[in-house]
């Protein structure tokens, strides 16, 4: 009987290129796991087990999962005519036969059709019970070869027929914003309370390499580590957002408040660059107020920023402000405010060119990112707004004060969303 190798250690193809990162999206270039030959062109075989494979068994789609419980038999039936097939390293057979399989959770079995150099081999993995249950549809031609996303307590890797072909479960937590890292690594930042927003110890970062094993845990330096953005940067660099309390900070009524801040994070734990909105947003700015507790307050602490995302631009970052409904470009070099997109009307404000709803562009939004062709692009939830969520890509001219609406792109399926959510552009053209 073939080995059977565990999810977790051998059975995820081999990371290639990184193109653009998501939060809770991977949008990368892979080698695929290795396949010599493609099943003969005249094999006309049809393959059933018990649990079902997903997807059904088609012999152009050479990964599959069946949701089994560990040790528990299970079933393969095949109809092979004059093709001979093995089953889990069992000897090949020709015409129509059961194969029973044993497996635990993790592993996987083979399936090896014809004979010789001209054997294609099938992979079929044994999802866990509590895997989270998904659809899936291929509708055109995918742009990206695999997608990682973060469902419930799985960090997943999902090839372009809809099959998870690598996952790492966190039971004590919730991984989100998973991404590739330059080394080939993976990262996502921990959660041990999905409710909990810039409080001291709640959340971490993890790289783990792709057998599944811990290589460190990082976070930001100084002040509590945020879930929201946890961006490899291509020299080894992290950039980590965090919520950093400030008492007295806001208003009468809302003195205790929590700043958005962000820090560039080196692989020794230093700290490149740091930069705090204290002084440069203020209450003026905020258009939604969330009230939280916070340990060791009494009374309520005031989430009136809500920094979401930040990545490199020109010469600083490019961040957005979830509850200020705008997104800024932050100069490095003295940390001021260059441009404000969307939200109030300040010095620093660009004029919205093509937008329709420029008065009130942004509801809530999520995600900005910066392109090659100097673009920007956000996602837009239109939270509060009366309309569905959008992608907005704009033209920025920062001379003549100035961001023209180049694409707009929305899901009519999509009516409403209050919160998260991910916009990234592929090489060829393509929305993630």
């Amino acid at each position: 009987m073939l080995h059977k190798r565990s999810c977790i250690t051998r059975c995820v193809p081999r990371l290639c290129q990184r193109t653009r990162l998501a939060t809770g999206i991977l949008l990368a270039t892979f080698l695929p796991l290795v396949f010599l030959h493609a099943a003969p062109a005249d094999a006309q075989v049809s393959i059933t087990t018990w649990p079902s494979l997903t997807p059904a068994f088609n012999p152009g789609v050479y990964n599959y999962v069946i949701r089994c419980q560990s040790g528990t038999r299970m079933w393969v039936y095949v109809a092979a005519n004059e093709t001979p097939v093995s089953v889990d390293g069992q000897t090949a057979r020709t015409g129509s036969f059961f194969a029973p399989v044993t497996l635990s959770t993790g592993q996987r079995f083979t399936l090896l059709v014809g004979s010789g150099s001209d054997a294609a081999s099938y992979n079929v993995r044994c999802l866990p019970q509590d895997f989270p249950k998904y659809t899936f549809q291929l509708l055109d031609q995918p742009q990206a070869a695999y997608y990682l996303v973060t469902p419930n307590s799985y960090v997943t890797l999902f090839d372009t027929n809809g099959v998870p072909v690598w996952w790492f479960h966190q039971p004590d937590g919730f991984p989100v914003d998973a991404n590739l890292m330059p080394n080939g690594d993976l990262s996502w930042a921990m959660m041990t309370n999905i409710e909990t927003f810039g409080f001291p110890g709640a959340v971490h970062v993890e790289e783990r390499d792709l057998d599944g094993n811990l290589i460190r845990t990082f976070g930001m330096a100084g002040t509590p580590t945020d879930h929201h953005e946890a961006l490899p940067l291509p020299n080894g660099d992290f950039l980590i957002d965090s919520y950093v309390l400030q008492i007295g900070g806001g208003t009468t009524l809302r003195p205790n408040v929590l700043d958005g801040s962000f820090q560039d994070v080196r692989p020794d734990g230093s700290v490149a660059y740091a930069w705090n909105s204290a002084g440069s947003v203020t209450a003026a700015d905020t258009q939604i107020w969330l009230g939280t507790p916070y340990p060791g307050m009494q009374g309520t602490v005031w989430d009136w920023q809500h920094l979401n995302s930040v990545e490199p631009y020109n010469a600083g970052y490019l961040i957005s402000m979830r509850n200020t409904n705008a997104i800024y470009y932050v100069r490095a070099s003295d940390d001021a405010i260059v441009w404000k997109l969307g939200g109030t009307t300040t010095p620093q404000s660009l004029k919205i060119i093509g937008d329709p709803n420029a008065s009130t562009d942004f509801g809530g939004q999520h995600d900005a990112r910066a392109w090659p062709d100097g673009t920007i692009s956000v996602h837009d939830n239109g939270t509060g707004r009366g309309r569905p969520p959008r992608v907005l890509r704009f033209d920025i001219d920062a001379s003549a004060g100035t961001a023209t609406l180049v694409q707009m792109i929305s899901d009519p399926a999509v009516t409403s969303s209050p919160c998260d959510g991910s916009a990234r552009l592929l090489p060829r053209g393509n929305w993630v």
